[in-house]
């Protein structure tokens, strides 16, 4: 999952020492933006803008994968 931050509308590049960004649900790096190999469940992540305090919330699901289906069609051995 990753984190995206508008600011008026314009995407931030992060990481950015402006900005706190907080993940819910014990992610392994709770302060960075990106977060991967975690497991399927809901997730919140906060991001405060430090000039002005201002924070903000989203709410996000990680579904669970399908399993992978494999076909084996067995061939003739060389003789």
């Amino acid at each position: 999952m990753t984190a995206v931050v508008l600011d008026g509308g314009n995407i931030v590049t992060l990481p950015n020492p402006d900005y706190i960004i907080t993940w819910s649900n014990n992610v392994p790096d709770p302060g960075n933006y990106i977060q991967n190999n975690i497991p399927w469940g809901q997730y919140s992540v906060s991001v405060t803008a430090l000039s002005s305090g201002c924070t903000s919330q989203a709410l996000g699901t990680l579904g669970q994968p399908s399993p992978i289906l494999a076909s084996v069609s067995p061939t003739p051995a060389c003789e």
